[in-house]
C-alpha cells in the first residue's frame, strides 16, 4: 500500500448545528483578494441553486454602509453592476455561454445586472440601502422576455426590460477559470482587480426561487422563510457560533435534486470574514412561509406568527409551474455532535408531523417515535454505536390523513482501527448513505473523519480507491495534498490508513438510497487470473448473509466469484472464502459494509446487483 500524506484543507467539511429563528448574519470585510472573506456555492455538476433556466426570484436581507462601500454610482445598461461592491457573483469570465447574473451596491443602492451570453443589461436602483439599517431586498427575473424587478423592502425600486432566454450555468462547461462554476456571496468571484470591488457588511437569510415571488408591493417577511415546493435554495445563514465562519453553509430548502451547499472560506488581514454575527433582522424564533404568486394551497400549519401577505397580482400572469399539485415533504438530516438533526419541508394542510425511527433503512412505520409541529426533531445522543443504526421517516398529518415525506434518512456509525506508535492501520470501509451534501471526494471525506472526531489534521492519513476497469488503485496522500483526489458516491469502497490518534468510530448521517439505486460496474478477469473488484452490500441487499451467497448473487454458482475477500482490520488481515472451492472463512455479510470479490471471466454481469 502506498503510505499515508496532505496540507490541510482550506475548510472544515463539517455541517455545525444551527439555531433556528435567525439568531446569527454573516458579516463580510470587502477583502476582495486570494479567494477569501465569501461563500462559494459550487453549481457544476447541476444543483437546485444553478437558477436561470426558468423565471427566478432572488432575495436576502442586507445592512451596510456608504463608507464601507464607496463604490461609484451606477450607469444602466450592459455588465455595469461589476462595478459596485459585489454581494452575490454568479458571472462567468468573457461570453456569459448560457449566461450569467449578479448584485452589487453603487453608491449605495443596489445594482443587478443579466447577460445572455449575447446582450445584457443593468438595473441601477434608486433607493440608499447601504445607510446601517437592515433592508429587505429582492430581485425577479421573467426567463420568457426578461423583464426584471428590483424590490427594496417591499417596493418596486426599479424595473426594465432584460435579456430572455436560458442564463443558468451550462454543465460540463469548460473553463480556464476555476472560479467560473460558482454561485458567490460577499465577494467578485474572480478577485479581479480593485475596480471590481466586493462586499463589506451584513448578509442574513438568502433564498432562490424558480417563479417569481413578487409583482407589486408587497409586506417585507418578519421571520425566517419556510422552504416551498418552489424553493431553489435557502440558506438561513444560522449555523454559528458567533466568530470566524469556516465550514459548510447549510441549504435548508430541501429542493429536489439539492441540497446547494456553500462553504465560507474565510480569511483576510484583521478584521478576517466572513463571521457570524448576532445582528439579525429578526426578533422572533419561528419561521413563516411567505406565499408564491400563484393559487397555492392553502396550508393549515399551526406556526407562532402571522404570514406576509400575498403579494397583489399584477399585468404578469403566474407561472405556469405554480399550478403544479402540492408536492410531498422532503426530508433531510445532518449530524450535530452525538444527535441527529431531521428537518422537513412544509407539507400543504399538514397540521403536524410525526417522526418514525427504525433499525432497518427499510423499515416500515407503524408506532410514531414523536410527534411535533415543528418542521425539525432532534434525536439526541444517538451517533457514535456501531452496533446500531437507525433509519428515519415523517409523515405529514392532515384533516384526510397521514402521507409520508418522499425519502429516508439515517445514520450509520463505523467503527475504525487507530494505528500505533509502529505505523499506520488499514481501515476500509463503505459509503452506504447519499452524504453528498458534506462530503463530494476523498479530502471531504479525511476532513470529515478528523473534523467529526476531533482528531488533529493528518490523522487520516491517505484514502484509495480502486478502479476495476484498470485494475490500480486511486491514491489520495491528505497530508501533503498529492495524488488524485478521487471523487466520492454512494455505495463507493473506500481504503483509507489511519494514525494513532484516530477515533474509535465515524459517523455518516445522509439520504437513504432507494432500492435499486447502489449498483456496481463489473470487471471480469482474463483467462489466466481473477479480477479484483471492490463493492459493498447494498440496503437492498440484505437476504444475503454470508460470503457464499454473496459470491452466489453475482454470477454463476461456484465459478464466477473465484474468492471474496473481507478486511479485519483489527487483525490487519483478510477474511478469505474460496469460493469456487467451498473452503476458508465463510463470513458473515452486512448491508453496508465494504467487500472485495476476484471474479472470473465467466458468468461476470456488466452490473451488479
Amino acid at each position: 500500500m502506498l503510505e499515508p500524506s496532505h496540507a490541510r484543507g482550506p475548510f472544515n467539511l463539517v455541517p455545525p448545528g444551527y439555531k433556528q429563528g435567525g439568531s446569527y448574519s454573516l458579516r463580510f470585510y470587502g477583502h476582495g483578494v486570494n479567494d477569501i472573506d465569501r461563500v462559494k456555492i459550487p453549481i457544476d455538476p447541476h444543483v437546485p441553486a444553478d437558477v436561470g433556466a426558468s423565471d427566478f426570484t432572488l432575495e436576502a436581507w442586507v445592512k451596510a454602509t456608504l463608507p464601507q462601500n464607496p463604490s461609484p454610482p451606477c450607469t444602466p445598461g450592459n455588465d455595469n453592476w461589476i462595478y459596485g461592491n459585489i454581494l452575490f457573483d454568479r458571472d462567468v469570465w468573457g461570453p456569459g455561454d448560457f449566461g450569467d447574473f449578479g448584485l452589487s451596491l453603487a453608491n449605495g443602492r443596489i445594482a443587478f445586472g443579466v447577460h445572455n451570453g449575447t446582450s445584457g443589461t443593468t438595473l441601477c436602483g434608486a433607493r440608499l440601502v447601504a445607510d446601517g439599517a437592515w433592508h429587505h431586498i429582492a430581485l425577479t427575473r421573467r426567463r420568457a422576455d426578461g423583464f426584471l424587478r428590483l424590490f427594496v423592502d417591499g417596493q418596486v425600486d426599479v424595473q426594465g426590460d432584460g435579456p430572455d432566454g436560458d442564463v443558468s450555468y451550462r454543465d460540463g462547461r469548460a473553463t480556464s477559470y476555476p472560479n467560473d462554476p460558482y454561485l458567490v456571496l460577499g465577494a467578485e468571484k474572480h478577485d479581479a482587480r480593485p475596480a471590481y470591488p466586493s462586499y463589506s457588511g451584513w448578509l442574513d437569510e438568502v433564498r432562490l426561487s424558480t417563479v417569481l415571488r413578487y409583482s407589486g408591493a408587497f409586506t417585507p417577511p418578519s421571520q425566517p422563510f419556510t422552504p416551498d415546493a418552489y424553493t431553489a435554495a435557502l440558506y438561513h445563514l444560522d449555523e454559528g457560533p458567533e466568530g470566524a465562519c469556516t465550514g459548510i453553509v447549510v441549504d435548508s430548502s430541501g429542493a429536489v435534486g439539492g441540497p446547494s451547499p456553500g462553504v465560507c472560506r474565510y480569511g483576510g488581514a484583521p478584521p478576517a470574514g466572513p463571521v457570524y454575527s448576532t445582528d439579525s433582522p429578526f426578533t422572533g424564533s419561528t419561521s413563516t412561509p411567505t406565499p408564491v404568486l400563484s393559487a397555492t394551497p392553502t396550508r393549515s400549519l399551526t406556526l407562532t406568527s402571522t404570514p406576509a401577505a400575498t403579494p397583489t397580482q399584477t399585468n404578469t400572469p403566474a407561472p405556469t409551474s405554480t399550478s403544479a399539485p402540492p408536492q410531498p415533504c422532503r426530508l433531510s438530516a445532518a449530524k450535530r455532535s452525538s444527535d441527529v438533526v431531521l428537518s422537513w419541508t412544509a407539507a400543504p394542510n399538514a397540521t403536524a408531523y410525526r417522526v418514525y425511527r427504525g433499525t432497518t433503512p427499510y423499515f416500515v412505520p407503524s408506532t410514531p417515535y414523536a410527534t411535533t409541529t415543528d418542521l425539525t426533531y432532534t434525536d439526541t445522543g444517538v451517533t457514535g454505536d456501531p452496533t446500531m443504526n437507525y433509519s428515519y421517516r415523517v409523515s405529514a398529518v392532515h384533516p384526510t390523513g397521514e402521507t409520508l415525506c418522499d425519502n429516508r434518512v439515517g445514520e450509520f456509525d463505523v467503527a475504525l482501527t487507530a494505528g500505533s506508535i509502529r505505523g499506520a492501520a488499514l481501515n476500509d470501509l463503505a459509503i452506504p448513505l447519499d452524504v453528498s451534501a458534506v462530503i463530494t471526494d476523498a479530502e471531504g471525506l479525511a476532513n470529515w473523519i478528523e473534523a467529526e472526531g476531533g482528531v488533529p489534521f493528518a490523522t487520516v492519513r491517505q484514502l484509495l480507491k480502486w478502479d476495476a476497469s484498470r485494475q490500480t488503485f486511486l491514491a489520495w496522500d491528505h497530508r501533503f495534498g498529492f495524488g488524485d483526489n478521487f471523487a466520492i458516491a454512494t455505495g463507493d469502497f473506500i481504503l483509507m490508513t489511519l494514525n494513532r490518534d484516530a477515533p474509535p468510530v465515524t459517523t455518516f448521517v445522509g439520504r437513504v438510497p432507494e432500492p435499486g439505486e447502489v449498483s456496481f460496474g463489473l470487471s471480469p478477469g482474463a483467462a489466466r487470473g481473477c479480477a479484483l473488484n471492490f463493492i459493498s452490500l447494498p440496503f437492498d441487499q440484505g437476504a444475503l448473509t454470508t460470503a457464499d451467497q454473496l459470491s452466489d448473487a453475482i454470477g454463476i454458482p461456484d465459478i464466477t466469484v473465484i474468492q471474496a475477500l473481507d478486511w479485519d482490520a483489527t487483525r490487519q488481515n483478510p477474511l478469505v472464502w474460496l469460493n469456487v472451492f467451498g473452503l476458508g472463512n465463510n463470513f458473515p455479510t452486512t448491508p453496508g459494509f465494504p467487500y472485495i470479490v476476484c471474479l472470473s471471466a465467466t458468468g461476470v454481469p456488466p452490473v451488479w446487483p
